[in-house]
């Protein structure tokens, strides 16, 4: 298969691509980064063993001079023409370590990472996005320099964020409310494992409010309604294929309890739902996904569930 050269314009989008691409699958985004190459392994393992067809999309930044100084406007395409070939050739030896006969697809854009990214996987009806997930201080975080955390927030498509390490799926924590998001994020995960292994779902039930010293308790957090929350997301989970699921209610702040079982089970993945808080709402209020994110040592999967 060979890759079709498309002429550059100010401002486009799709630069190259590989001839026939084949829709639905894995996107997974790269750029030269150790993480984002974590991210192409696992993508590749997982389109391998789901037979799913596997995208290769790398954006690159526009220059911030583009329509503000003219002058420089005129040498920009082909600037970008040798940016695209020095990511092109780097991006062709990443695919090649999966063989010869991978069939995977890829594609070089000039625009904003994060809608890039997002664009290409809607445009594909990809049923996986695959990131790299970079450790990233407060103030780059205040700015908005999450790549990954950005995509889980423009796109209803489940997003996986990979650190540079590798894990298996052998063992993976789900963290449920038993909302629509929460078991979506359940069921993906299951795919991803191959319908094998040994999946926690955990319900964390969080310290009560205190008013006047009297305890406040929610609605529907009942022993009985928990017991049936559990049975029916299993009973989704475990129509088919050998999955193991192990129903586990924890006390404390969810994410940092989540965190501390995923150590100790070993998990290799950790998969939860997102209600899509905006980024004033996660800075004010917290995220459960956002924290897992920022902080678990393995991959973590998001899904959005309905607005």
């Amino acid at each position: 298969m060979t890759a079709t050269q498309r002429a550059a314009s100010a401002g486009s989008h799709q630069l190259f691509e590989y001839e026939e691409p084949r829709p639905g699958g894995i996107v997974v985004a790269v750029d030269d980064s150790p993480e984002s190459v974590e991210a192409f392994k696992m993508a590749s393992r997982i389109a391998s063993d789901r037979r799913w067809p596997l995208h290769v999309v790398s954006a690159i930044s526009p220059f911030p001079s583009r329509g503000l100084m003219p002058p420089l406007d005129d040498a920009n395409p082909s600037v970008d023409m040798m940016r695209i070939d020095i990511r092109k050739a780097a991006i062709a030896d990443l695919v090649a370590t999966a063989g010869p006969d991978s069939g995977y697809t890829q594609e070089v854009v000039i625009g904003r990472p994060v809608r890039s990214i997002a664009t290409t996987a809607e445009a594909r009806g990809a049923e996986l996005i695959v990131t790299g997930r970079k450790t990233h201080n407060p103030m780059e975080r205040l700015i908005g320099g999450e790549t990954g955390l950005q995509v889980m927030r423009v796109t209803s498509i489940p997003v996986l964020a990979v650190p540079s390490n590798g894990h298996s799926m052998k063992c993976v924590v789900v963290a449920t409310d038993f909302s629509e998001s929460s078991v979506k994020a359940a069921r993906v995960a299951a795919e991803l494992m191959g319908g094998a292994g040994t999946m926690h779902l955990v319900y964390v039930d969080e310290p009560q409010d205190m008013i006047a010293g009297i305890p406040v308790r929610y609605e529907g957090r009942s022993p009985t309604d928990i017991v049936g929350w559990f049975r029916r997301t299993s009973s989704l989970l475990t129509a088919s294929g050998a999955l193991r699921i192990e129903p586990t209610v924890l006390n404390g702040k969810p994410a940092q309890a989540v965190l501390d079982f995923a150590e100790r089970v070993g998990a290799g993945m950790i998969a939860a739902g997102s209600h899509g808080y905006s980024r004033v709402e996660r800075f004010l209020l917290g995220s459960v996904s956002t924290g897992l994110v920022r902080h678990a040592p393995c991959p973590v999967l998001v899904a959005r569930g309905p607005e």
